[in-house]
């Protein structure tokens, strides 16, 4: 989180541990580990249960995920991101880290990240979970403050569980929701301290 403001690391470290705790909030995807092929991590992407990517659509509602690596007992956010696929893009990401895709330019140097750490893990972040766990029972409306909710909670959740994390390559997209969403968050400040 270069460039931004973000939690201190006592505190991201903490959020983070919270998290790794709590198996409703977080779903393991995959975890790469050191000498790991290719071909092991893809079978776990194809296991995982993502949701129907034409449920996302047809709904307009994205997914959520959380990278972190491990050294020994050390653990770090390292990005965060939501999509309405995130299969393909955990898929795209993987491909970086092997090697086997290239080209777009990604902020996060992930081939560098598969080397730099003994495991990387990929989380799906139940997003409607998460900010209850932050902000309380948020999601219990109707009308067009439900509507509003579904079509901004995904931003909101990606920034606050960037910011909390400390993930050290999330960005914000220059003109996304999730970049005036980071901005919100920044001007919560009790927000900021739980």
């Amino acid at each position: 989180m270069s460039k931004r403001e973000c939690a201190d690391a006592e505190s991201a470290a903490k959020h983070l541990k919270e998290l790794l705790s709590d198996t409703d909030i977080l779903k393991e995807i995959c975890t790469i580990r050191k000498g790991q092929r290719i071909a092991t991590v893809n079978k776990q992407i194809e296991a995982y249960g993502f949701k129907a990517v034409d449920d996302n659509n047809r709904l307009q509602t994205g997914q959520l995920w959380l990278l972190t690596g491990r050294n020994g007992d050390a653990i770090k956010a390292l990005n965060a991101g939501q999509s309405l696929d995130i299969r393909s893009e955990i898929e795209y990401d993987v491909g970086v880290m092997y090697g086997s895709i290239s080209g777009k330019k990604v902020n996060c140097p992930y081939r560098k990240l598969r080397e730099s750490y003994e495991e990387l893990t990929f989380y799906e972040v139940d997003t409607d979970g998460y900010l209850e766990r932050v902000f309380g029972s948020i999601s219990d409306c109707d009308g067009i403050v439900r509507i509003m909710y579904e079509m901004s909670r995904e931003y909101m959740a990606e920034a606050l569980i960037a910011y909390k994390t400390g993930a050290e390559y999330w960005d914000f997209n220059r003109s996304g929701m999730d970049k005036r969403s980071y901005y919100r968050i920044l001007d919560m400040p009790d927000i900021l301290k739980k």
